[in-house]
């Protein structure tokens, strides 16, 4: 009995605890499907990928979104040059809320996460950046709901 408790432990950490990094497949890093959104738009229900474009002069926006289902998640492509700041902050509608971002991808495809309802980060490189909102699957009941994003880079 205390082995196969013991056995069922070690695999439980192996398996969840695992942090390497992880690389992306390279068609969700140039998704030419992906909806515009700019400052202040409203992230349409039914749809995951957007790009975001900040306006001319502006270095920051604000939007709103919705989860709609207990696997959805939201990605949000951007440019960036190396060396700004990214700068996140996602406030759920309802609290609690089991809703963060969940990555970011480099334009090379390396991903680095998980992260909390805020965030800041430094880009390292230039291009095409990926950040994802999702809940965490080890951590209470899935979010469906509204939520305000703010994103800014500088």
């Amino acid at each position: 009995m205390n082995k196969l408790f013991i056995i069922l432990v070690a695999t439980f950490v192996l398996f969840s605890c695992n942090q390497q990094e992880k690389k992306a497949p390279e068609e969700s890093v140039n998704n030419p499907e992906a909806s515009s959104i700019s400052n202040t738009d409203t992230i349409p229900a039914n749809e995951n990928e957007f790009t975001i474009e900040f306006a001319k002069g502006a270095s920051s926006v604000d939007l709103k979104g919705n989860m709609k289902s207990l696997t959805d998640q939201k990605v949000y492509f951007f440019n960036a040059t190396k060396g700004q700041k990214l700068t996140g902050k996602l406030i759920p509608a309802n609290q609690p809320a089991n809703i963060r971002f969940n990555q970011i991808i480099s334009p090379s495809g390396t991903a680095d996460g998980p992260f909390g309802l805020d965030l800041k980060y430094d880009l390292n490189e230039s291009g095409k950046w990926q950040l994802i909102i999702a809940e965490s699957n080890m951590n209470g009941e899935p979010y469906i709901g509204d939520y305000n994003l703010s994103v800014s880079v500088e």
